[in-house]
């Protein structure tokens, strides 16, 4: 497994989810 799809996956979605429902 690539670190670079972790970082690039679950980063993200870190961030969505703590931005909630905003863009």
């Amino acid at each position: 497994m690539t670190n670079k799809l972790n970082i690039g996956i679950l980063l993200p979605t870190r961030g969505l989810l703590m931005q909630g429902d905003q863009p």
